[in-house]
């Protein structure tokens, strides 16, 4: 597929890729930028005075991003990088905890409240700036004919392909991609619904392979796609 899409520029060859892998786009630019920042933190932040505080205001990574943090750092070392985050982690953490603990009543329970509070992952939010600029982009190549052939016919999961149609100005070439996509989103339904119902015993000799396969297509509709 990339060498049908006209390529202006580097990224854009990216974005042919991952459609031509059926993968999509959006949700990959945004794990492929959070991996490369899980990366630099290990290499590069671990001890960096600005980025460990920015860390104890966010209070953590949320938990996928804490998996990643370890798994990254056991793939290229000891670990030893992830102890010294996870412990300034849990030294917020069990202040939080412990304060919550010390308390009773309606005090006590905002304590509670704000412990349990969500991490303001900075993974994540290093993520959803790649998520914005490849939705972005992803728009503007759409005003090409044969991006917006390959765009109608892509991968891409239900949340992404809401989140591209409000990103851009109402127009005909949306509308066609649009009705497309849920073309084929509701064919991928049909084929689940088919699934299910050949998967009783006395109907297994009746499925298909493209029936087979619905389920994993179905998790990446509505999931989105992850390497």
């Amino acid at each position: 597929m990339t060498a049908e899409l006209p390529i202006r520029e580097i990224g854009d060859a990216r974005l042919a890729d991952e459609l031509a892998a059926d993968l999509c786009p959006v949700c990959t630019e945004r794990d492929r930028a959070a991996a490369r920042f899980v990366e630099s933190i290990l290499f590069e932040r671990v001890t960096d005075r600005g980025f460990r505080a920015e860390l104890d205001a966010a209070r953590g990574f949320c938990p996928k991003h804490t998996w990643n943090v370890l798994a990254a750092d056991r793939a290229s070392g000891s670990g030893a990088g992830a102890a010294i985050l996870f412990a300034a982690i849990a030294r917020v953490r069990l202040a939080e905890a412990q304060a919550a603990f010390s308390e009773r009543g309606r005090s006590g329970a905002r304590r509670v409240a704000a412990a349990r509070r969500a991490a303001t992952c900075p993974v994540c939010e290093h993520g959803s700036g790649a998520e914005a600029s490849a939705i972005a982009r992803l728009v503007a190549l759409s005003a090409d004919d044969a991006w917006a052939q390959a765009l109608g016919d892509a991968p891409l999961c239900l949340d992404h392909l809401l989140a591209i149609v409000a990103a851009g100005e109402p127009s005909a070439t949306w509308q066609r991609i649009g009705e497309r996509q849920l073309r084929r989103a509701d064919e991928l339904r049909r084929r689940l619904e088919s699934f299910a119902h050949h998967s009783s015993h006395d109907r297994r000799h009746l499925l298909t392979d493209e029936e087979r396969a619905s389920v994993e297509e179905g998790a990446k509709l509505l999931g989105g796609s992850e390497r």
